[in-house]
C-alpha cells in the first residue's frame, strides 16, 4: 500500500473519529439538559402545596391561622393554583375569564410571578433565608350590609343568584419577616369572607405598619 493511501485511510479514520465524538458530545448535552428539565419540574412539583382542609370542628381562630398558613405557603411554593382557588369564588372568574378574554392558564401565572415578586423583595431586605411567622391578634365582623351589597355586585357582574356571603371579617395580624440581613415586623389586615360555604381572601391586607 502507497503512503498516499495509508494517508488518505488514516484521515478517513481520523474524519469519523471526529465526526463520533462530535455526535457524542452532543449526545451528552441533550442527556444533561433533559435531565435538568426533569429536576427543575420535580423541583416545581415538589413545592407545589396541598389545599387547607377546613372542617367544621375548626373554631374561627384555627380557621384563620389553617387560611394564612395556606396563603404564605403559597407565596413562598410561588403555587398561583392555590392563590387562585383562595382568592375568589370560581362565579367571579368565569366572569373575569370572558370579560377581560383570560385564561386559568393566565391568571395562574400572574399570581406565580406576584408571589415570585413578592419572595425575591423579601429576600433582598432580610436575607435569602428569610421566613415568615404571624399571629391573628385581633378580628373585627364586617357587618351584614356590607355582605349584601357584596352579594348584590357579585351576582350582578357574574349574572347568577347562586352567591350567598355569610360572613365575614378583617382580621389584624402581625407579620414576622426574619433573616439573616434582619427583621421586621408588620401589622396587616387581611379580609376574608365565607361564601357558599367556603372561605375566600377578599383582600390580602398587602398595606402594612412597620413595627
Amino acid at each position: 500500500m502507497s503512503d498516499k493511501n495509508v494517508s488518505d485511510k488514516k484521515s478517513k479514520i481520523m474524519k469519523t473519529v471526529a465526526v463520533f465524538m462530535i455526535m457524542l458530545a452532543i449526545a451528552i448535552v441533550f442527556v444533561i439538559v433533559i435531565l435538568f428539565k426533569q429536576d427543575s419540574s420535580n423541583e416545581k412539583e415538589s413545592a407545589k402545596i396541598s389545599r387547607a382542609e377546613i372542617t367544621s370542628d375548626m373554631d374561627e381562630q384555627e380557621i384563620y391561622k389553617t387560611i394564612l398558613t395556606e396563603y404564605y405557603g403559597a407565596i413562598f411554593a410561588h403555587d398561583g393554583d392555590i392563590l387562585y382557588q383562595r382568592m375568589a369564588p370560581p362565579e367571579y372568574w368565569e366572569y373575569y375569564k370572558t370579560n377581560y378574554n383570560k385564561s386559568d392558564i393566565d391568571i395562574i401565572s400572574s399570581f406565580e410571578e406576584n408571589a415570585i415578586s413578592t419572595v425575591t423583595e423579601w429576600r433582598a431586605d432580610y436575607g435569602e433565608d428569610v421566613q415568615v411567622s404571624f399571629s391573628v391578634d385581633g378580628k373585627s365582623d364586617l357587618a351584614e350590609e356590607f355582605l349584601t351589597q357584596w352579594e348584590n355586585e357579585m351576582n350582578g357582574m357574574t349574572g347568577e343568584n347562586t352567591l350567598d356571603a355569610e360572613k365575614a371579617v378583617t382580621l389584624s395580624v402581625k407579620q414576622v419577616l426574619k433573616g439573616s440581613k434582619g427583621t421586621v415586623e408588620s401589622t396587616i389586615r387581611p379580609t376574608l369572607i365565607f361564601v357558599n360555604g367556603e372561605w375566600y381572601i377578599l383582600d390580602d391586607g398587602a398595606s402594612t405598619t412597620t413595627e
